[in-house]
């Protein structure tokens, strides 16, 4: 698998490392009072004394020692005596490979169409720091490092053992009842790039174990059952817990970062503790057996039956780090011990202690984070911050294996049984129930149930307050319960000590409602009137109504526009040392700071270097409603897949965290290229290019025109190929969220019109052709880019030759708008500059929201190689507004391959500066705020083509290189890259 670089964020890996992360905790842990001495000025003191606990990082030196030599696996070797340290005379089988492999040397597992068979017996050797043992899988074509179960144990199990790193693997369980990768009593594991499926107990499981980092890995499919016995003699087969990582019994130090984790039965991540094991004497928990020191960080986990995170009897937690969790399941919730609405994304509860929840993004689940439930203890000291937690929903959903149909929440923040509890500087948007709901347990006294809240600086907006469904009502239409919601909804008679809130701001298009109590629909006024919440302050801190106006709320862009009303009046917070940016005196409210400067020059978020021994290339790239994203390209290699002759097109997914996800390599015995790629409303995916074979018909000549379907998981739903006598290729395509539309050149003859010519189709979603265009002039005309506009109910195509108005040479830009039916609107032409002029080349269209229409390309003047140029044209008349053209400082040459628009209306443009890679960022004034480079000055030359936009802002691209700037080159003349640069 490739490897992602950097991290996402700073990290010390050093021995027992501090993350020291602000919090406002005052605990016996933090050097203040005991929890059996409680203080009566606990959370009541100024923000700026409030203090840290600290959550300590597992040991990583032994992830970059070197290795002393290494050993060879095969299914084409033998067990013998001798076999392993070259890799003509492998071992056969990997149990005995893992037994004899000495300290310090690497296991080189050979990729084979036949899976290996894993350990039969608990792995119990011990390495050191600087002599750890690695189990590395070496790709063989199309195949990777396949590792099953055998003889009724799991593919992996360490007992004992320490200093081992797992790396490139896949681990999968086959579907039986057992985890993927077992770690017992050991420390100082790594697992890493892996694959692990299809594991009913957990993709991994630790148990005792410590200093573990599980990095990079895709777990998912880990679909656990149970059989229960119904009162009539039945047996029935029911959902169990199949997780992701299960950490449980005293582990610690363990880091779960970048993983990708989907289609769980479980969680993608569950710490349990001592609620799982047998009581003291005296009837309490083993608190000694609660996990400690566990960091989740920078992961993607979505679409499990239960939550992403499930943190019971677990101390000094932190999840942090751009962590994204979306689309949980509505499996089981309880309160007072009656079944209702579910699907948190985070759940904290049972003994859980000292646990940190910071910059998350939250959406499409059915609550956000949950603390407590009736679960006894109950959850203490927890920090939830600077998370983004938006468009939740109250869907029904079918739960598996027995078809249960359970209901989400739609609620922001959730607190029932929980203590000393820290809400601030997060943004709610779009929630169907509540925003933040304090409606503790009535099982027990109150102070048994909730204690000590405090809920502050942050953005509530565009709450709706709808009741829950009714969970015994599961067929439509579906019957609300009387538990309506709030933008608040506070129940404060079962809180002890301390419980404010202050300092929020509050917004709904109607007017914000709030609940207390029994009492629903209270307006902003009301709720102050009736209750000692939200009078805290003057001024501009002062909670209050008003719009966040934020980018793009419905996409999830969260960030604030000028003139928001939550722009610099926050409570300061001196203490939030861990702010990326902004006035600590004047913060922003609400989870994303407005003060970010965003001229200087980005560091990668991440970025991934992929190849071949031959070439491989990537030319566009676009992303999904949910931030993933895809790739199209060629390769004349075996790209995941056997190269079917020539060149083959190439098309993949990546998560928002840099996953790797699925890969698709389509060839024949001629040559194929995939030039543009997009989706749709529903996220289907479509490649265009050109291809020489069959792909889905005959070719009609020198070379035909396609488009692809892929559905987001990969599969394949059809093809389109288009072609005449002569040849066609596609360059381009967009889609208006049902329909596709794709650009590119012709060379069929027709009257008054040479080859090539401009080039242009309209296809359904069905893959049936609707329509196609051609024009041109008597020379050199191809289309580069397409794109379609909402605001104009259009589509806009570029390109460049000899036709047309001017003639002679590569002498113009071609622009032109076409009504959704393929109508002409109009047509615009940009001349290059003079005569000394070469040539001019457009090669990429984007639109923003306002229907503005950016061009990019370059010019050739005599006096050097390239000049990159930008146009900006008023999308309804076609009328230049501005044109940048530029010598890039300190180079000759430097070119613009792709454009794109940021949901803020900044526009990103890629390409190469000399031998590197760039990516300028301007304002929508054509003003340049950055543009950093990757490559290597004077070496391997290094460019950038395909560039676009996430939903959050984020620029993401990719392109071909020569060198090494992400990882070593694979070997071939060219690798394929991706990298994602912070919008900010």
């Amino acid at each position: 698998m490739p490897r992602i670089h950097p991290p996402l964020a700073p990290l010390t890996h050093s021995p027992l490392a501090v993350l020291a992360l602000c919090s406002v905790l005052w605990t016996a842990a933090c050097g203040g009072p005991s929890d059996g001495a409680p203080s009566p000025e606990r959370l009541m003191s100024s923000k700026a004394a409030l203090l840290d606990f600290q959550v300590e990082l597992p040991d990583k030196d032994f992830l970059s020692a070197p290795a002393l030599g290494s050993h060879h696996v095969s299914h084409e070797g033998a067990d013998t005596t001798d076999c392993g340290p070259v890799s003509t005379h492998p071992c056969k089988t990997l149990r005995y490979a893992m037994g004899k492999l000495p300290a310090g040397y690497i296991l080189y597992v050979h990729g084979s169409p036949t899976p290996y068979e894993g350990t039969f017996n608990y792995v119990d050797l011990t390495g050191t720091a600087t002599t750890p043992r690695r189990v590395i899988g070496v790709d063989s074509y199309q195949h990777k490092a396949r590792i099953i179960p055998y003889g009724g144990k799991r593919p992996f199990s360490f007992g004992n053992a320490s200093y081992w790193i797992l790396k490139n693997l896949i681990v999968d369980c086959q579907d039986q009842d057992y985890a993927g990768i077992y770690i017992s009593y050991s420390d100082h594991i790594a697992v890493q790039d892996s694959i692990i499926e299809r594991c009913q107990k957990a993709g991994v499981s630790v148990l005792q174990g410590s200093h573990v980092t599980i990095e990079g890995n895709t777990l998912s499919k880990n679909l656990g059952t149970d059989t229960v016995t119904r009162s009539d003699g039945r047996v029935e087969v029911v959902r169990a817990d199949g997780n992701g990582v299960t950490i449980s019994r005293a582990s610690h130090h363990i880091h779960v970062l970048k993983n990708y984790s989907f289609d769980n039965s479980g969680d993608s991540v569950q710490c349990q503790g001592s609620e799982q094991e047998d009581p003291l004497p005296g009837g309490g928990p083993n608190v000694a057996l609660n996990p400690r020191h566990i960091t989740i960080e920078g992961n993607d986990f979505h679409d499990n039956m239960e939550n992403a995170v499930d943190i019971k009897s677990c101390n000094d937690v932190l999840i942090t780090g751009a962590n994204r969790f979306y689309n949980l399941y509505a499996a089981e919730e309880w309160h007072d011990n009656t079944p209702i609405c579910g699907g948190a994304a985070v759940i904290v509860h049972y003994g859980a202690t000292r646990v940190r929840i910071e910059d998350a993004t939250i959406f499409d689940s059915g609550i956000g984070i949950e603390l407590g439930r009736f679960d006894l203890p109950g959850a203490s000291d927890i920090v939830i911050r600077r998370n983004q937690i938006h468009n939740m929903n109250q869907n029904q959903v079918v739960t598996w294996p027995r078809q249960q149909k359970k209901f989400n929440c739609g609620d922001g923040i959730t607190v029932y049984r929980a203590a000393n509890v820290e809400i601030y500087h997060n943004t709610l948007h779009k929630l169907p129930h509540s925003g933040i709901q304090v409606h503790p347990s009535s099982n027990g006294a109150g102070w048994e149930d909730a204690r000590d809240i405090r809920i502050w600086n942050n953005i509530v907006s565009e709450v709706d307050g709808l009741a829950y469904f009714d969970p015994a009502d599961t067929e439509a239409p579906f019957t609300r319960t009387t538990r309506t919601g709030g933008t608040l909804f506070f129940q404060p008679a079962f809180v002890a000590g301390v419980f404010q809130s202050e300092n929020n701001l509050f917004y709904h298009s109607t007017g914000a409602k709030f609940r207390l109590d029994g009492t629903a629909g209270l307006t902003f006024a009301q709720w102050k009137a009736q209750t000692s919440f939200d009078h805290a302050g003057t001024g501009p801190t002062a909670s209050a109504e008003g719009n966040p106006s934020f980018r793009n709320g419905l996409a999830g862009d969260l960030r604030l526009k000028p003139g928001s009303a939550g722009i610099d009046t926050a409570l300061p917070d001196t203490t939030n040392v861990s702010r990326r940016c902004g006035s600590l005196s004047q913060p922003d409210r609400g989870a994303v700071e407005s003060d970010c400067a965003t001229s200087a020059t980005p560091s990668p978020l991440w970025g991934i270097q992929r190849g071949t021994p031959v070439t491989d290339r990537l030319f566009a790239v676009t992303t999904n409603s949910v931030g993933d994203i895809f790739y199209a390209g060629e390769s004349d290699g075996d790209f995941g897949f056997t190269n079917s002759g020539g060149w083959d097109a190439v098309v993949g997914r990546y998560s928002v965290t840099g996953g790797q996800g699925w890969t698709r390599q389509m060839g024949t015995s001629s040559s194929e290229s995939a030039n543009g790629i997009t989706v749709d409303a529903l996220d289907n995916v479509f490649i265009a290019g050109s291809a020489g074979g069959n792909i889905g018909a005959p070719p009609a000549g020198g070379g035909d025109a396609y488009v692809v379907k892929y559905d987001k998981n990969g599969n394949r739903i059809w093809k389109s190929q288009l072609g005449t006598t002569a040849s066609e290729s596609f360059a381009s395509i967009t889609s208006d969220g049902t329909d596709l539309y794709a650009a590119g050149s012709t060379r069929v003859t027709q009257p008054t019109y040479g080859p090539p010519d401009y080039y242009l189709a309209r296809l359904h979603a069905d893959g049936t052709v609707a329509w196609t265009r051609q024009t041109g002039g008597s020379g050199w005309d191809e289309l580069t880019g397409i794109a379609y506009s909402a605001v104009h109910q259009s589509i806009f195509v570029v390109g460049h030759g000899n036709g047309g108005s001017s003639g002679g040479g590569i002498s113009e830009i071609y622009l032109a708008r076409y009504a959704l039916d393929g109508t002409l609107v109009w047509e615009a032409r940009w001349n290059k500059p003079s005569p000394t002029y070469l040539n001019v080349a457009a090669k990429s269209v984007a639109v923003d929201g306002a229907g503005n229409v950016y061009v990019g390309g370059w010019t050739t003047p005599f006096s050097e190689s390239y000049r990159p140029l930008l146009l900006k044209f008023d999308g309804a008349s076609g009328t230049l507004q501005w044109t940048r053209e530029w010598h890039e400082q300190g180079f000759t040459n430097a070119t613009i391959w792709s454009v794109a628009v940021a949901p803020d209306g900044h526009i990103y443009a890629s390409g190469s500066a000399g031998n590197w890679m760039s990516l300028w960022k301007f304002d929508s004034a054509g003003i340049r705020v950055w543009q950093p480079h990757v490559g290597e000055p004077g070496g391997p030359y290094t460019t950038g083509m395909g560039v676009a936009v996430d939903v959050h802002g984020d620029p993401v691209m990719v392109g071909s290189t020569f060198g090494d700037i992400f990882m070593p080159s694979q070997g071939g003349p060219d690798d394929a890259w991706i990298v994602k640069y912070p919008g900010d």
